[in-house]
């Protein structure tokens, strides 16, 4: 919400209801474009939090976490028309751009069915890498989804 409020984005609805009853947590307006939006905080499993390990992969729980959001919210059953958009604050698990670029990529090979409705990511993060996929919008990062229906411009100042 307060990435909206900064960047003069327009909250249509906090809390907006699907067909099936289910709720998102925002639906957006950029210009005339209405998007969904589901905010997340990716969690690591107890067994690698337990680990004593300096660096590990986490693209492969969080494939399986925007899974879970889409079985959870029933994102197909409602057959949106509109863009949806997964945002995730990565201080706790660590998650950063090329993590999300993997996890999507790995998303549209698991669960192809369900990978045209997301149209991407936007990680609450200041830049850290050059990911081709990506843009840069007031210090976060967009990652695109090249297999959704539904293109997001944003037309916000970096």
């Amino acid at each position: 919400a307060l990435f909206c409020i900064e960047n003069e984005i327009k909250i249509i609805e906090k809390g907006p209801k699907l067909q099936t009853g289910k709720k998102l947590d925002f639906l957006i307006e950029i210009e005339t474009q209405r998007i969904l939006v589901e905010v997340i905080t990716p969690k690591l499993k107890l067994d690698i939090i337990k680990k004593q390990v300096g660096c590990f992969p986490i693209s492969g729980e969080l494939e399986n976490n925007i899974f879970v959001e889409f079985e959870h919210h029933e994102i197909a059953k409602n057959d949106i028309k509109q863009p949806f958009i997964i945002v995730i604050d990565p201080i706790y698990s660590g998650t950063d751009e090329i993590n999300v670029t993997c996890a999507i990529e790995e998303y549209q090979k698991k669960f192809s069915q369900f990978s045209s409705f997301l149209a991407g990511i936007l990680l609450m993060r200041p830049k850290r890498f050059n990911v081709m996929t990506s843009q840069e919008i007031n210090g976060h990062q967009f990652i695109e989804n090249p297999d959704s229906k539904q293109k997001i411009n944003f037309p916000i100042q970096t």
